[in-house]
């Protein structure tokens, strides 16, 4: 009955993740021009950036490490240690977000220095927020974060429609209402989190004990592995909108960026729902890696998690290629839809990246997310380098090539990688 409640709110949660992303791009193509539209899709290179790939690794460590806190009753210490990560790094992202923003207003402009601004608070208060959702998803709380990630979707882009309303179609504005949004979801989340930890880690809170030395070393590297993940991620994640940019302009980024997101969101729901299932269940299989058996167990259930993924990724592929048109149109207009016959080939194309991302799921068992760093870096730098080349020569084709060929490389060598731990 356990499993089946949570399999419930996790399709809730990400049905209500899916569907609020497709009706906030509906929203806003109907009130922005399809180079504002490419504006507001360049900015969420940074938002991912920092919400996805800096606040990101830490995540994955607190996610991993609150089941060993667990059996090692140093939970209050983790709290206390993840609370401080988490306001060290978003000081530290918001200074350099400002510095940043002032060198672009002296060689730029202040509509675009106003937009890297904007972005970055975006992105932290979205990474503040996830890496909370990370601990809850650990505790299993399936419901909490099923509510949480639903009502962030809808209200971000319901915030920026007002914005541009209330003001004017600008990029800068809808992002102006993705901030208020998330500044009420890191309240909520910070809320919940005083609930989960209890008395014990409140009062270790107040007395502002002494975080533990040692697993502040271990959390270190179980996390330092995914910032070089992180980067080159972004890399392979946001190379094509820029690529498009430099040749194309931002009418062009617009229209490529529905496509994207249509190919992206379903894989990332569908991804998502599965790692917030499977995931934490292998990771309480494993936990300590006291013994072979534990590791083994845990990574069968990583191995039906990559299967049903696979499964998933092929039907979207077959659905795109006969309802492309129609699927664009759905989420958008008829402005947006000059690029529609490549949705089913980018789809695929995402889809090998991801697969790779699944694959990595056995080495975050291990504790050895080191293993996949070669991977990433290789096709990150990859993919950068002949999007530039092919969107030059043969534009939005080439872009979809070169995700592809370089998603391909990643899939291969992760699930090499992956093979060779799990026989070990």
């Amino acid at each position: 009955m356990k499993f089946r409640s949570e399999i419930l709110w996790i399709l809730l949660g990400q049905g209500g993740v899916l569907l609020g992303g497709m009706i906030g791009i509906k929203l806003l193509t109907q009130l922005v021009t399809p180079a504002e539209f490419g504006r507001f899709a360049l900015a969420n290179t940074l938002v991912l950036l920092i919400g996805t790939n800096v606040f990101g690794p830490v995540g994955q460590g607190v996610m991993r490490f609150w089941s060993i806190t667990g059996e090692r009753r140093e939970r209050a210490v983790f709290s206390i240690l993840s609370g401080k990560i988490i306001r060290k790094l978003s000081l530290s992202i918001f200074w350099v977000g400002a510095g940043s923003a002032a060198v672009i207003f002296f060689f730029k402009d202040w509509g675009w220095s106003m937009l890297i601004f904007i972005s970055i608070a975006t992105g932290i208060l979205s990474g503040w927020a996830g890496v909370r959702l990370s601990i809850f998803m650990a505790a299993r709380e399936r419901k909490r974060v099923a509510l949480i990630n639903t009502c962030a979707a809808f209200a971000k882009p319901l915030a920026g429609v007002l914005m541009v309303y209330l003001f004017v179609a600008d990029a800068v504005l809808i992002l102006a209402g993705y901030v208020i949004s998330l500044c009420v979801v890191v309240i909520v989340c910070e809320n919940q989190f005083k609930r989960l930890v209890g008395n014990e880690a409140q009062n270790c809170l107040k007395n502002k004990t002494t975080c533990n030395q040692q697993l502040k070393k271990e959390l270190s590297a179980f996390i330092w592995p995914f910032y070089i993940w992180g980067i080159f991620g972004w890399m392979h994640q946001s190379c094509d909108r820029w690529a498009i940019q430099s040749f194309h302009g931002t009418e062009v980024v617009g229209a490529f960026f529905v496509i994207s997101q249509l190919a992206i969101y379903p894989l990332v729901a569908g991804s998502g729902f599965l790692s917030t299932f499977f995931i934490p269940i292998a990771y309480q299989k494993a936990g300590g890696l006291i013994s072979g058996s534990d590791f083994r167990s845990a990574a069968r259930i990583i191995s039906v998690m990559t299967g049903f993924y696979f499964i998933g990724a092929v039907s979207l592929i077959l659905l795109y290629g006969f309802f492309h048109e129609q699927m664009v149109l759905l989420i958008s207009n008829d402005q947006f839809t000059m690029y529609s016959t490549y949705l089913p080939w980018l789809t695929g194309a995402w889809a090998l990246y991801y697969l790779g991302q699944m694959f990595a799921g056995f080495g975050l068992l291990a504790n050895k997310p080191g293993l996949y760093i070669k991977p990433i870096i290789t096709s990150g730098i990859l993919v950068t380098m002949l999007s530039f080349l092919l969107s030059s020569k043969y534009g939005v084709p080439g872009v979809v090539w070169a995700i592809g060929a370089t998603g391909g490389v990643y899939a291969l060598w992760s699930f090499i990688v992956s093979f060779s731990l799990i026989r070990k």
